[in-house]
């Protein structure tokens, strides 16, 4: 039934030239789709602030997943992943120092690694194994809410934190936009 759905998608995207792809390809009813480990996946690539605009909650609710391709459009803030390498190499390196800063301090951000997601599928029983992985943790309220003046020289995170949400919302109000006009609503979000 979702094949047929991304089907008649995929017809009415190519009837309606509305510039959504997949993979790379603008989608017609002969756009080859994704494949990952050998199994076919229906995925639409979309400019949701260009030429997809008003299509994002569409291709999600008939193909359950879709790519945003905004390419050069300043949407989202610089993600500061050099910053962040920084900040990751002395948390790593000398953890009582990152644990003195202010934002650590106040427990607006934290330090974790060493978790173990398979024990969270497979349930506490298991044999805590821990993923080479590491995060840096903040919540909405510290982000959103919090002073930057208690983040200290740490400020940049919570304003890269508020400009990302500030992007992301404004992707999804561009998306819901055309349900909400068609619904008489006025336009008004």
């Amino acid at each position: 039934a979702k094949r047929a759905r991304t089907d008649t998608f995929v017809k009415a995207t190519a009837e309606a030239g509305s510039g959504i792809t997949m993979n790379g390809v603008e989608l017609t009813a002969a756009a080859s789709p994704l494949r990952l480990q050998g199994v076919a996946l229906d995925i639409p690539r979309l400019d949701p602030l260009g030429d997809g605009a008003g299509r994002l909650l569409e291709a999600l609710s008939l193909c359950g997943a879709a790519f945003l391709d905004l390419g050069a459009k300043p949407w989202l803030p610089d993600p500061c992943y050099d910053r962040f390498e920084e900040l990751w190499k002395e948390a790593l390196s000398g953890p009582e120092d990152f644990k003195k800063r202010s934002a650590a301090r106040r427990w607006m951000l934290s330090f974790n690694r060493g978790e173990d997601l398979s024990r969270t599928l497979q349930g506490g029983a298991k044999r805590h194994v821990p993923d080479v992985r590491y995060n840096f943790g903040v919540t909405f309220h510290n982000a959103i809410r919090g002073k930057l003046e208690h983040w200290g020289d740490l400020s940049w995170i919570a304003e890269n934190f508020r400009g990302t949400l500030e992007g992301a919302s404004g992707v999804a109000r561009r998306a819901l936009l055309p349900l909400i006009e068609e619904a008489g609503a006025g336009g008004e979000i």
